[in-house]
């Protein structure tokens, strides 16, 4: 029987392309949503296919068609600092039309990297592109309500540190950045751990072992 595969949206970003190299590491079969083919040799060489995945274009049943063999999605998509213009239509309408499209495939498990602050509006002036963290928020939201196996992970600041394999769900004012290879790690142990299904939560740098985080669900 072949493996089902975790489809990995915004493959082609730092941390998309970071929670890719661990999936391939730890052997698990791999699809890469992209929408620019800027990685496309990076990928081929890790052993990944890729598909080609427009949120902003597709229709729900083009992207319905695009999974395919796929048993989990991690979206890991988001607009950048250059452009806070897509972020309603990539974070939020694109989020949404995917978890239509899961539904519509069979796919029940839907993971979401969003952003710490993007749960409490209060916050959302402070940052650069209020617009990102609305989008998120407002996906979140959706996500919540869809019926799918969540799990929806809040990072603060990325960096491209190390793998450290620990973390914290606590701010404390010392741990607002964590690398992008921690958060790929938490997302990855999520996938399967069935302390995640259903939660949504704040990640920070910290101690705590990976293998435990969860533990304070």
């Amino acid at each position: 029987m072949r493996k089902m595969a975790v489809l990995v949206i915004g493959a082609t970003g730092r941390t998309g392309f970071e929670i890719i190299e661990q999936l391939v590491a730890a052997s698990q079969a791999v699809v890469a949503g992209v929408h620019s083919h800027k990685l496309d040799r990076q990928l081929a060489e890790l052993g990944v296919q890729v598909r080609h995945v427009d949120l902003i274009q597709d229709g729900i049943t083009q992207l319905r068609d695009q999974l395919a063999g796929v048993e989990t999605i991690v979206f890991a998509a988001g607009a950048s600092q250059s452009r806070p213009d897509l972020a309603e239509w990539l974070d939020l309408d694109g989020a949404v039309k995917l978890m239509d499209a899961a539904k519509l495939a069979g796919v029940s498990r839907f993971l979401m990297v969003s952003a710490a602050g993007a749960s409490d509006r209060s916050t959302w002036d402070i940052y650069d592109i209020p617009q990102y963290y609305l989008a998120k928020y407002y996906a979140e939201r959706e996500l919540s309500r869809s019926g799918l196996t969540y799990t929806v992970v809040r990072p603060p600041l990325l960096s491209n540190g190390p793998r450290t394999g620990r973390g914290s769900l606590e701010a404390t004012g010392h741990n607002a950045v964590i690398s992008r290879a921690d958060v790929a790690a938490v997302v990855i142990a999520a996938i399967s751990d069935e302390r995640t299904y259903h939660q949504a939560f704040d990640l920070f740098s910290g101690n705590e072992p990976v293998s435990k985080l969860f533990d304070n669900l």
